[in-house]
């Protein structure tokens, strides 16, 4: 899949959620999100299929590699909040599981080079992803825009 379905697609989740429980919406939160739903493509830029399934940071030795500062400034306590940790590392964990089932990734790579996943997710279709994706952060700005005016005129 692309950048954009795996920075925003877990943007957009939280941002609902934040929505639906009444919840101000923490850009500076959702824009760190966005940075670890995108980190295994930007750590290792890919063009190919194969170039993704011999990537180290699309797998779970890669998790565990980038992962491990943000644990280590989260246990030190510093400026890094435990949730903050959990939605980061499950925005890259769900970069992982998009791209397993938009033609598999090697979870245990280097360590083992077998491919999990297939193709249920053509690749004709992500830039619809992308879009979809894009459009629906924006609405999330613009709604969070109308709520905080409205609450400011009560």
């Amino acid at each position: 899949m692309l950048l954009g379905t795996h920075a925003l697609s877990p943007v957009v989740a939280i941002g609902v959620y934040q929505l639906i429980v009444q919840k101000r919406l923490d850009w500076k939160f959702l824009a760190w999100v966005a940075v670890a739903g995108a980190a295994p493509d930007c750590l290792d830029p890919h063009i190919t299929l194969e170039a993704r399934q011999t990537s180290w940071s699309h797998s779970l030795v890669g998790f565990g590699i980038v992962m491990f500062f943000p644990t280590m400034l989260c246990l030190f306590r510093c400026k890094l909040s435990y949730l903050l940790l959990l939605a980061m590392c499950s925005a890259y964990l769900w970069h992982l599981f998009c791209d397993g089932i938009a033609g598999g990734v090697p979870y245990l790579y280097p360590i083992q080079n077998t491919i999990a996943g297939a193709t249920y997710i053509h690749f004709s279709t992500w830039l619809y992803y992308d879009a979809f994706f894009v459009i629906a952060t924006y609405v999330l700005w613009v709604v969070e825009r109308s709520l905080k005016a409205r609450a400011m005129k009560a």
